[in-house]
């Protein structure tokens, strides 16, 4: 499920909801149903996407939207790729650069609107870029880091988190940023920045928790800056 905001100077804010249907059954399917909420006709609509391929939606993993095309991650180490606005109705997928089983994989989007997708194994982090190239979609590395090697630069975090025993893995992307990411080692949160290669450690009282953090998924929260219309409204009291 992912969410599209719009913002027009005439009609004001609005958003759309927009819900694709993960059939694990129908793997070889080339067809993918998707509905449509719409704020501004307070309706849903139905429609059946069609692919040049055999596409099937994967459950539980977090999508993205990028200037109103969706993406979602669908099997065989694929990204299905859904632009809201095309009167044509097809879905697309594209093969992701790279993809291991039990690997942290994420999606986000760049500091020039690109779609960015990250993955990391017990030793290593890469970062990609999917960009237009002519008319063609292509993958092009943005970063790679060995984390023992990040670690070495920097010391005093080495040894504060006890990273000789302990994971690292790749959490999440900025909001639209390219050079910084969040990272994980055990119940501790760190930025990293990839031209300084500098770890920095995000406060939070999250160690005290009953949680078993091997088990748990971090998702970062972004505050929206909402648009001036609908700030409007609510200094009006209107919603």
């Amino acid at each position: 499920m992912s969410l599209i905001t719009e913002d027009c100077p005439v009609e004001g804010f609005s958003y759309k909801v927009v819900r694709g249907e993960c059939v694990s059954y129908a793997a070889h399917s080339s067809k993918v149903r998707v509905e449509i909420y719409s704020s501004k006709t307070t309706t849903w609509s139905y429609s059946e996407l069609a692919c040049n391929e055999a596409v099937s939606l994967t459950p539980w993993t977090a999508g993205r939207v990028i200037k109103g095309v969706v993406y979602w991650h669908a099997t065989g180490g694929k990204v299905a790729i859904y632009d809201t606005e095309d009167e044509e109705k097809r879905i697309d997928v594209i093969k992701l650069p790279k993809t291991f089983n039990y690997d942290e994989q994420v999606l986000g989007e760049s500091s020039d609107g690109c779609l960015q997708y990250g993955w990391s194994n017990k030793s290593v982090m890469e970062i990609w870029k999917l960009e237009k190239v002519g008319e063609v979609l292509e993958w092009t590395i943005q970063f790679k880091v060995n984390f023992k090697a990040m670690w070495r630069l920097n010391p005093v975090e080495y040894a504060r988190f006890s990273t000789r025993t302990k994971e690292t893995q790749l959490l999440a992307f900025f909001n639209q940023n390219s050079d910084s990411v969040f990272i994980r080692c055990d119940s501790h949160i760190c930025v990293f920045d990839t031209k300084t290669q500098r770890v920095e450690e995000v406060q939070y009282q999250g160690r005290g928790s009953s949680f078993v953090w091997d088990y748990c998924k971090v998702l970062p929260y972004f505050q929206l800056s909402w648009p001036c219309s609908s700030s409007s409204l609510l200094e009006e009291g209107n919603i």
